[in-house]
């Protein structure tokens, strides 16, 4: 029911609801393509599995976290296309009391599995995006 949020609208230009909607298309295709160099190494805790592969190709040649890039990015997007500042507000506030503590455990286990090696993609990657400058 449109009328249940109408009290949370607002004005957002047509052409930012549809570059949005772009972003929230191009969101969708770094997770599948994020989710695709993960291969077996995906799994759905912070435990990073015995067998597993330190993965540096596709979009984790540059961020160590697309694939919660493109779930934050694309949740930002959404409530851009709805025009909701509280859907904006309080997906924000979530993804981030969520991916923040879970990258650093996530992290922390990576370097216990992978060691100078994951601490090297670190200090060349950014986090959840590019970083600028940097080989």
């Amino acid at each position: 029911d449109p009328e249940l949020m109408k009290w949370s609208a607002m004005p957002v230009p047509v052409w930012l609801r549809w570059m949005a909607v772009v972003v929230a298309f191009g969101c969708g295709l770094l997770w599948v393509w994020a989710v695709s160099h993960l291969g077996q190494n995906l799994t759905d805790t912070v435990i990073t599995r015995e067998q597993a592969s330190l993965v540096t190709t596709g979009p984790y040649r540059k961020v160590r976290h697309p694939f919660y890039t493109s779930a934050f990015v694309g949740m930002l997007s959404g409530g851009l296309i709805m025009a909701n500042w509280f859907v904006v507000l309080v997906g924000s506030i979530a993804c981030f009391a969520f991916l923040i503590p879970r990258t650093r455990i996530e992290e922390q286990k990576l370097i216990e599995r992978f060691g100078d090696d994951y601490r090297e993609l670190m200090q060349r990657t950014g986090r959840f995006f590019p970083r600028i400058g940097k080989q």
